[in-house]
């Protein structure tokens, strides 16, 4: 996703993962995030969330980044 609807086509696109609940880790590393997608060619950044984080996060308070992602956000992929 852009920043925003009005960023040029030069911006850097933000990566906002959701990971399993049930994720290893006691917080998931935006350092291995960050390392799966470092290969792309262009800068990024990687966001990562557990699932009930960011429901609860987007449900609660409108102006956080999983609220923001649910309203202008673009699933690139999706895994049960």
């Amino acid at each position: 996703m852009k920043a925003d609807r009005t960023a040029i086509l030069t911006s850097a696109p933000c990566l906002f993962t959701v990971v399993p609940d049930e994720t290893a880790t006691a917080k998931p590393s935006v350092l291995s995030a960050w390392e799966a997608v470092g290969g792309v060619g262009y800068a990024n950044d990687v966001i990562p969330l557990r699932r009930s984080d960011s429901q609860n996060l987007a449900a609660l308070v409108r102006a956080s980044l999983p609220a923001t992602m649910v309203r202008e956000g673009r699933l690139l992929y999706e895994s049960q």
